[in-house]
């Protein structure tokens, strides 16, 4: 469960560090509010959408498979918004075509980055019983506080000694870490392995 609590922990620590510097990013790539409200919320949206349909999938194909999707997805999603960014200052993307390349890295990212929540939550569910699940779940949305609290103010530290596009290479390595951390980590269980698991249990043992 604390290999669970890190990664979520760096997962979420990758998204908050940006909040400080999106608004200041996008003046700087000479994007309007409009503009800067459309790329930070159609991060949201891909998630809230996406979402549903990795938790569904995590119940087929195993916990780890998914997960590792969510935490790869989102440094490849903020891989690709950090090198539209650059084609930005550089002036090889300008105008509606920044706009666009920007809101589909964003989109992309949130799609597949999507699949770490829910997935979490549900190995969560399997590590616990009736009795502990609360607190397990507790537990999740205390990573995820945690998260909030000091994401921005480290990617506010990080744009202010090194560049407003730092905290953006910096959640491609929180990205990194999490691979490292969720391929270290064994026993994600299917659902219907562990009810496999429990019946040979029940017919041999209790």
């Amino acid at each position: 469960m604390g290999l669970l609590f890190l990664s979520l922990f760096n997962s979420i620590l990758g998204l908050s560090v940006l909040f400080p510097v999106l608004g200041p990013l996008g003046r700087e790539l000479g994007l309007g509010d409009a503009e800067i409200g459309l790329i930070s919320s159609g991060y949201a949206l891909s998630q809230f959408i996406f979402a549903p349909m990795w938790g569904r999938a995590s119940e087929t194909r195993g916990r780890k498979p998914i997960l590792l999707i969510g935490v790869r997805g989102f440094g490849i999603g903020f891989l690709a918004f950090g090198w539209v960014c650059l084609a930005g200052q550089a002036g090889m993307l300008s105008g509606m075509s920044l706009v666009a390349a920007l809101v589909a890295a964003r989109l992309f990212g949130g799609a597949l980055s999507s699949a770490t929540l829910p997935t979490a939550q549900a190995y969560a569910a399997d590590l616990s019983d009736g009795k502990n699940r609360a607190s397990a779940m507790g537990f999740i949305g205390a990573a995820f506080g945690l998260a909030i609290i000091f994401g921005p103010a480290i990617g506010a530290i990080v744009s202010h000694f090194f560049a407003l596009l730092a905290p953006v290479w910096l959640s491609v390595a929180m990205s990194v870490l999490n691979t490292v951390l969720v391929l270290c980590t064994s026993g994600f269980y299917t659902p219907w392995a562990m009810s496999n698991a429990w019946d040979w249990e029940a017919k041999h043992i209790g």
